[in-house]
């Protein structure tokens, strides 16, 4: 197989990806601080989806500055305001409005962090290799998830919550000295004056895909809030095995498949992977030890590592070379609209029912409405002759 070589670029961007999700990784046992400042798992899920309440509502605004403000700029200002956001923690005493200021400045940053490394990863690989650029990125996203949980789990437990989110602090502080070396010349053209939101929406293939993605975020977002919970009710299971079985095979997936798969970007395979994600969440449920533990993660990791680089790559595809900024907005911010959604409704699912009973519900979710979308969408898409439905 030919070897491909990317630009220097798109390593530099890999880099960033990786201490950004380091930090995101960091941030999946941020449940167990808030049960300490004495939230119960509704408020838990409260916290946790203002996070994405303010990524859902700041992505449009973002797309519209990212296609014609440079991408670059945007990139280093929301990396020194997550930097401040995530060293504000270090002085949070209580639950209240400054945790919800927070949270809520989190959110926004990294939106504007997210969209614009995304945008910059689309302009500076070829269209040749944008699915196997994208399906690399896309790893970084997974990779901490093998050993970060680990560290902060051993990071509380040996010295508590100050140094976990300062050393949360230093990697968002490198990844900004990294972006700063990023070498791009932006100019202002007629080909990147803003267009409307509206023609996007309009455009059937786009919108399917933006679908499914709000899902997705919705099931990840329940998922990743309530695990490290519920594996907290028996003290011999680890909380790592679960985030470290899934970012391992997922991240098998993208590099070995990513440039081999021969149904990348198909609908089958979009539906084919909700399946099985909806599996790894219906035996989440019967997690009490570590060796459930590991397989639930493993199944759930491999839904997980086949559906976000497929429906990105259908998302960048199905758009205008002057619209990818603004798709990438939307398309994200539906996965944010799913993940704000995701915990409060999880949380009181929790309250009433028990964590078993709603990771069955979750996943039995997963299942149908993938389903849905796919059978309904499908006699819609083809009279257009889609290309992936």
């Amino acid at each position: 197989m030919k070897r491909v070589f990317f630009p220097k670029e798109i390593y530099q961007i890999d880099v960033i990806i990786l201490l950004l999700y380091c930090t995101n990784s960091l941030m999946l046992l941020l449940p167990l601080f808030l049960k300490k400042l004495g939230a119960t798992p509704d408020i838990v899920g409260i916290y946790v989806g203002i996070y994405f309440i303010f990524t859902f509502f700041s992505r449009p605004i973002i797309g519209w500055i990212i296609d014609v403000v440079n991408p670059k700029r945007i990139l280093l200002t929301g990396l020194i305001f997550l930097s401040f956001f995530v060293f504000c923690y270090l002085v949070v005493k209580k639950l209240g409005f400054f945790l919800i200021f927070v949270r809520a400045g989190q959110g926004m940053s990294y939106s504007s962090i997210l969209i614009s490394l995304l945008l910059l990863a689309v302009i500076f690989s070829d269209e040749t290799n944008r699915a196997h650029v994208l399906s690399i990125l896309s790893i970084f996203f997974l990779l901490p998830n093998l050993f970060m949980p680990f560290i902060g789990e051993w990071i509380i437990e040996k010295t508590g919550f100050f140094l976990y989110f300062m050393f949360a602090f230093i990697l968002c502080v490198t990844a900004l000295i990294i972006s700063s070396r990023i070498k791009f010349e932006w100019k202002r053209t007629e080909s990147t004056k803003s267009r409307n939101f509206f023609s996007l929406i309009r455009n059937s293939k786009f919108l399917i895909v933006s679908i499914f993605s709000f899902f997705l975020g919705l099931g990840l977002s329940s998922t990743n809030t309530f695990v490290p919970l519920w594996i907290k009710n028996f003290p011999s299971v680890k909380i790592g095995f679960f985030f470290t079985s899934a970012a391992l095979i997922a991240v098998l997936i993208r590099f070995f498949i990513g440039g081999r798969f021969k149904f990348w970007a198909k609908g089958e395979t979009v539906l084919f992977s909700f399946y099985i994600l909806g599996l790894g969440i219906f035996l989440t449920s019967y997690a009490r030890g570590n060796p459930m533990v590991i397989i639930s993660g493993l199944i759930y990791g491999g839904g997980m590592g086949f559906l976000f680089p497929n429906l990105l790559t259908m998302a960048v595809t199905e758009v205008d070379e002057k619209e990818r900024g603004k798709a990438l907005s939307i398309f994200t911010a539906l996965i944010d609209l799913g993940f704000a959604i995701g915990p409060p409704i999880s949380g009181w699912f929790v309250e009433s029912f028990g964590y078993s009973e709603m990771f069955r519900s979750l996943s039995l979710l997963m299942i149908i409405s993938s389903t849905f979308l796919y059978l309904i969408f499908k006699k819609f898409i083809k009279r257009r002759s889609s290309p992936f439905l």
